[in-house]
This record gives C-alpha cells, structure tokens and sequence, in this order.
C-alpha cells in the first residue's frame, strides 16, 4: 500500500497545485481511482491498514505543506491555497460518497466488535488500544471528507446523520471532538452545527481544557462566518479574558490555523487580530505579543496581503504597544523590507 500511498499524495498534491495555478476544472480520475481502490481493500486482512489508509485520504492537502510547496516558486495567495485545497477534497468526497458511508460503517462495525471483546477501547492499556486506534483514525478521516460541503441534498444529508450519530453516541472524546469539528464546518447545517456546538458546551462547561478546544474548533472552522463566529465567542459567558490559554484557543487559534478567514482578501482577519493584539496588550502583554505573530510569515505572501498587513501592523505600532510587541511588529515588517531589496 505504500506505493499508492505516495502516488495517491502525488496525484493529489498535482491536483491542488494546478487548481491553485489555475490550471484546473476537474480532479484527476486516477485520484478517485486510487482511493476507490484502497478504500474497497479496507476488509483485506492481509493488505488493509485502517491507519495508513486515513493517512493516504489526507496526504496531499495539509496546507502548511502545501503552503511550503507554492512557496518555493514565489509568494503565496494563501486564501486561494486554502480554497484549491478545499475544492480538490469537495470534489473527492462528491465522488466517493458511497465508498466514503460505506467505509465510516464499517470502522464503526470493527470498532463495535472490539469494544464487545474487549471493553473500553479508548485505554491504552486495553489489549484492543492499538487497533481501535487505527480503526478510530479511518473513521475520522471518512467523516472529514464526507462533510464538506456541495454534495447533492441526499448524499450531504446522509453525511450529516452519521456525522450526529458519531458526535451522539459519545464513545470517546476523540470521536465526538472529530465529529462535532466536521459539523462546526460545514455551511449546509447550521442547525445542526447549533445543536451540536451547545449540547458540547454544556456538558463540559466546568473542564476548562475542554471548553478551550471548543473555541478552537470554531476558531479554526471553514465555515463562512468563522471570523463573526470569533468575534461573537469573544464575549461567551465561558470566555475567560484573564486566563492565557482562551486567547491562544479563540484569537490565536485563529491567525495561526485558520488561513482562509484569516487572510481573507478584505482585510478583516488581519483588523481583527489588529484590534484583539492591542486590547489584550493593555492587561497581558506576554499573551498579546503571541497573537501578533500571527503577522510573522508576511514576506511570504502576495502583494496585496503584504499591504494589508503591513497596515495593520503599522496600526500597532502606533497604538503605543507594550515594548514586546512592538519588537514583533517591527520585526515583521523589517522582514517585509528586507525581502523587497
């Protein structure tokens, strides 16, 4: 499986690359082939690795990788990355929804079987860890692609269910967290995506740690209004404004992994990192100069983001920061000059 695996990425990575390059109208068939293949081999004692084949339907569309790869041949749109991205996975999952439900049925089959023999499957201790491990991660990788969006209503529908069904059943946290995030994403649900989100909330309102990775998952979220989603967050009940860490899981999550709203063209990620750096400056300087980096890569990018950013970062800068950041505002932009020599 290892060949198709680096040809499947291959492909994949191709794919990404000429959407991005404009260069493209439809995915590569021997995609759809190759993922047909591995994932119809999935019950094949003999050649079936759950793991690896979650690894295979990921390969090819992290966009920090990808990112690196479009870096070195100039400076990167990293909105049109993000969506390149996105267009090759929607066009994957359109095509192999039915390989993809079929797939997600029976790692929960497996997973079913090995908690009836040996219990609770989610303790490294339990003899059936390891593999309820691997089967966890396929069903997981399924799912992601099953829930993006521009399916046709039945199929995108059927997503949904097992994507409830996943996130209801309450298993384990990894399946409920991966569950919940693959709804948080999607535009096509938002009653769901509702539903899901506060149901989350409440039960683990009083764990801090866990609250913070429900903010980051919307932080971090496709979904159109993942920035007014931030925003909104900002003045949640659960929002603790003096703790480090809700920063690093809401505003932070945001600059740092969400590329697509972050980097928008309209300039209203880079304001609201902007506007959250000196407010959070004035009572935690340490934690607001974190934020700020979130400027770090801006020789990287295309001219027009450089621009915007080079606005906002000049905002700062004469806003009268703390002296951290102001080092990192400066720092950036210093970089920006120097690439342009």
């Amino acid at each position: 499986m290892g060949s198709r695996w680096q040809t499947a990425g291959d492909l994949v990575m191709a794919d990404v690359l000429a959407k991005y390059f404009d260069k493209l109208t439809a995915v590569n068939p021997g995609i759809v082939a190759a993922f047909r293949d591995i994932l119809g081999e999935r019950a094949n004692t003999e050649t079936s690795n759950p793991s690896l084949t979650s690894r295979i339907l990921t390969n090819g569309t992290s966009f920090n990788y990808v990112f690196l790869q479009v870096a070195k041949q100039g400076q990167v749109d990293p909105a049109r990355l993000a969506e390149s991205i996105g267009f090759v996975k929607k066009e994957v999952s359109k095509a192999l929804c039915k390989e993809l439900l079929e797939c997600h049925t029976w790692c929960r089959s497996e997973l079913e079987a090995l908690a009836a023999k040996h219990g609770d499957t989610s303790v490294p201790s339990n003899p059936g860890w390891r593999q309820a491990k691997s089967y966890r991660e396929l069903l997981n990788a399924t799912l992601r692609l099953l829930m993006q969006d521009g399916k046709p209503a039945a199929e995108a529908a059927a997503a949904q269910k097992l994507a409830e069904a996943q996130y209801t059943a309450q298993r384990n946290m990894t399946e409920v967290v991966n569950a919940l995030a693959a709804v948080a994403g999607s535009s096509e649900c938002d009653e769901l995506r509702t539903k899901l989100l506060d149901d989350f909330v409440g039960r683990w309102e009083k764990n801090a740690l866990i609250v913070q990775k429900w903010f980051m998952i919307q932080a971090t979220s496709s979904h159109p209004k993942a920035l007014d989603h931030v925003r909104e967050l900002l003045t949640h009940r659960l929002f603790q404004p003096d703790m480090a860490n809700f920063h690093y899981a809401l505003t932070r999550a945001f600059g740092a992994s969400n590329p697509k709203h972050f980097h928008d063209i309209s300039g209203a990620g880079y304001a609201f990192i902007r506007e959250q750096v000196l407010t959070v400056d004035k009572q935690n300087p340490s934690v607001a100069a974190r934020i700020a980096r979130s400027f770090d890569s801006i020789k990287k990018f295309d001219p027009k983001r450089q621009a915007l950013m080079r606005a906002e970062l000049e905002k700062i800068q004469a806003g009268e920061p703390s002296k951290g950041v102001f080092e990192i505002a400066s720092r950036a932009l210093k970089s920006l000059s120097a690439s342009r020599r």
